[in-house]
């Protein structure tokens, strides 16, 4: 921090989940983290403290930072998988909350020493919560929930929630949820929706470029592309995708998959996709992992994306991502997509029968010009409600309400 002004709210975010800020390494908690930092560089509105894992082009990157401070916690790797394992195998077998890793230790000694008027919780981790409450005596705790909550084992829900003072979700799906789990009052909770960068998402490509990219995968110029991208897990549909590609039976179709682990060592379920991919006759390609910096290469060449969600979605930022770029979307009803796509995207109820609804809309949609511009105009005058500057707006009011 180079310009601390005494004036302004005293802000801490605690950010301990293994990435780095500035999003060097990417990470969705972390990218939205570093969009309210950055709006905050424009608005002068607080001196923010993150406190996070060390990593070394993130220090350096932080440097330019005026109103944020950057606290890193070097990582011990030995130990942490000790404490990884051990604090895990006591939440899940007695609900026993103990610290996650030696930097989330300092974090806590950290959050004990200092004052702050406000601390934002935004590990992933969420039933550290109490730990996190404790440390920070004389202030408040905001608990930003990116998911749905604990349901499981006893009243851990209740435990986390009288841990925090205020309560901001991504989602009226998610606050509902945890509402109904916890008996929290709804004047104490608050929905924030998520944001995406559009600059980095709008970047367009010149023809020569779209022609190489669809040489380096085998796409011709007349084919169709459908693109899906994001993580690779059994909760994202792609394995429903791949069946509905072949239900499909269109030789000029060409499933794109964009996604994939960073350091290439592949999970069960990539390896189940892999088969799936290698047994089927249709047009299917996975490029692996792509930099998200890179994303919008695909969505240059992408007629239709496809994001088919099999779990309750709090707030995909693929979705939010897809209708920025302006393209027509098939996703499903899950979580707390219907409230982010409204009207601008087709939405199909997640039944055991996904694969053909999936196969009987994409076949509607690519024969259909005039539906597939409406709705990627659509998607695009929606994506205008999730902006980094509304976004920053949304919750300084929260944070604002919250320390009064």
């Amino acid at each position: 921090m180079n310009n601390p002004d005494f004036n302004m709210k005293n802000i801490c975010i605690l950010l301990m989940s293994g990435l780095p800020l500035p999003a060097v390494r990417g990470g969705a908690i972390e990218t939205l983290c570093q969009l309210f930092i950055d709006q905050n560089e424009v608005e002068k509105k607080y001196n923010i403290t993150v406190l996070c894992t060390l990593d070394k082009q993130a220090e350096y990157e932080s440097k330019k930072y005026q109103y944020a401070k950057f606290v890193y916690f070097k990582p011990s790797n030995h130990f942490d998988r000790i404490f990884g394992f051990i604090s895990r195998g006591l939440y899940r077998a007695f609900r026993i909350v103990t610290p996650f890793s030696t930097g989330f230790i300092k974090a806590l000694k950290y959050l004990k020493v200092n004052k702050f008027d406000l601390v934002i919780n935004e590990t992933w981790k969420i039933y550290t919560s109490p730990l996190v409450f404790k440390a920070v005596k004389n202030g408040k705790v905001l608990l930003h929930l990116h998911r749905v909550g604990e349901k499981k084992k006893g009243d851990i829900s209740t435990r986390i929630d009288k841990s925090i003072n205020t309560l901001v979700t991504v989602s009226d799906y998610v606050a509902n949820d945890w509402i109904q789990h916890t008996g929290r009052s709804k004047k104490d909770t608050y929905v924030l929706f998520n944001c995406c960068d559009a600059n980095s998402i709008e970047k367009k490509i010149d023809e020569n470029e779209v022609a190489s990219l669809k040489e380096q995968y085998g796409i011709g110029k007349d084919d169709v592309v459908l693109l899906f991208y994001g993580r690779i897990t059994n909760e994202k549909g792609v394995l429903e995708l791949v069946d509905a590609i072949n239900i499909l039976n269109n030789d000029k179709c060409v499933l794109l998959i964009v996604g994939g682990s960073q350091n290439g060592d592949k999970t069960k379920y990539e390896n189940l996709l892999d088969e799936a991919i290698s047994n089927s006759t249709a047009r299917i390609v996975r490029t692996g992992y792509v930099d998200n910096a890179k994303m919008y290469y695909f969505s240059n060449i992408a007629d239709l994306i496809i994001l088919p969600s099999t779990c309750p979605d709090a707030a995909p930022l693929t979705v939010i991502e897809a209708m920025t770029a302006g393209k027509p979307i098939i996703t499903t009803n899950n979580g707390g997509i219907p409230e982010y796509t409204k009207d601008s995207a087709i939405r199909i109820d997640c039944t055991s029968s996904l694969a053909y609804d999936l196969a009987r809309n994409i076949g509607d949609l690519i024969k259909d010009d005039q539906l597939r511009s409406e709705l990627g105009e659509k998607a695009k005058i929606t994506s205008k409600n999730f902006t980094p500057r509304r976004y920053f707006n949304d919750f300084s009011r929260i944070i604002d309400d919250v320390c009064e």
